[in-house]
């Protein structure tokens, strides 16, 4: 009989799958976002029909990020997921601010709120973070 020996992943893969995962998501995430842009905003007639269109691309764009996530950290079961969930949580808070300062700064000259975005990503946040704990909560690589 022989022995497995499972060595531990490497700091270094960590910060690869990361890139990785981060590379991934972006791809994707264009692609959704330009499908949604070339159908949402075909006929946008009012600031509303903008305030939607953006609104839940931000909500399905979260959604995609967490699926983009989860396949890509479940391929790799040997990673420890709750060994990068701070940097997902950090990481992750300042990409979803970053993301409403930019549309802040494309909104205020018009002279439009830009709350319902902020809560939008508030919402987008959550939906991100939480759905990789949950899901990975009760899996052996937690």
């Amino acid at each position: 009989m022989s022995q497995e020996i499972i060595k531990e992943p490497s700091k270094g893969f960590y910060i690869f799958v990361w890139f990785f995962n981060g590379l991934v998501t972006t791809l994707v995430g264009f692609a959704v976002d330009s499908l949604l842009a070339s159908v949402l905003f075909k006929n946008a007639d009012s600031v509303n029909d903008v305030y939607f269109g953006l609104i839940l691309g931000i909500i399905v764009l979260s959604f995609t990020a967490l699926l983009v996530t989860i396949l890509i950290y479940s391929y790799f079961k040997y990673l420890k997921i709750s060994k990068v969930m701070p940097y997902f949580y950090i990481f992750g808070a300042i990409g979803f601010i970053r993301a409403y300062i930019h549309i802040d700064s494309d909104f205020s000259e018009l002279g439009v709120s830009t709350t319902p975005f902020g809560l939008a990503y508030i919402v987008a946040f959550l939906i991100y973070v939480l759905g990789i704990r949950f899901y990975f909560r009760n899996k052996s690589n937690w």
